[in-house]
């Protein structure tokens, strides 16, 4: 299990609020969480592992500095947000959820040629970046997200950050929410609406399975 967040602002700064918002769902990992922001220069990530340390002091001073209007963030078990360049361009993602054949998938994309980098403390690849692979490969980031549903057996749901803002896509089995909300400076996209009274976001609508 993991908590997903995701930060658009319209003046151009999502950091803080994407900071605050991830932290809300510390209830849901204790031993990774990341931030990606898409800025000037492309996406800046970070990743901390937590598992000694609260996620705030972690990442205090990383968000002060991460600047852009487009932001993702994770809190769970394993390692995101997974970064990665294609003919797609730059684009970053999160997930949250299970896949039962996560072997199966990563057995065939290896035969096809696939390297996997974002390799776990445990020696496992990372499912996130599986699922990267699987959007790589589609004619469009909206393609890719269906074949990925298409794809696997289980049930995630993820976020993907890109130059022009952010893709949610809801599991098609509804095991998981997102919710998206709206406030003064702009969106978020969230699994659990617990940061949404402090942070100032109203409730716009719920996505609907798949």
């Amino acid at each position: 299990m993991a908590g997903i967040f995701g930060s658009v602002s319209k003046r151009g700064d999502c950091a803080k609020s994407l900071y605050y918002g991830i932290d809300y769902h510390c209830h849901l990992g204790t031993d990774y969480a990341g931030m990606a922001v898409y800025g000037e220069h492309g996406i800046e990530r970070k990743i901390h592992d937590i598992r000694g340390e609260n996620f705030r002091p972690k990442f205090q001073q990383d968000y002060n500095r991460m600047k852009g209007r487009y932001g993702i963030g994770v809190i769970g078990y394993d390692i995101q947000p997974i970064l990665l360049s294609c003919r797609h361009g730059l684009f970053s993602l999160v997930m949250n959820g299970n896949i039962a054949n996560l072997a199966e998938i990563i057995e065939e994309l290896q035969s096809q040629g696939a390297n996997f980098v974002e390799v776990q403390p445990d020696s496992s690849i990372s499912p996130a970046e599986v699922m990267a692979e699987i959007i790589s490969r589609a004619d469009s980031i909206e393609s890719g997200i269906q074949a990925v549903f298409d794809r696997i057996r289980g049930s995630i749901s993820l976020l993907v950050l890109t130059r022009s803002g952010i893709y949610a896509a809801r599991d098609r089995n509804g095991h998981s929410a997102l919710v998206i909300g709206e406030n003064e400076d702009g969106f978020a996209v969230t699994t659990e609406t617990t940061a949404f009274p402090n942070l100032k976001y109203r409730i716009v609508k719920e996505l609907l399975p798949g």
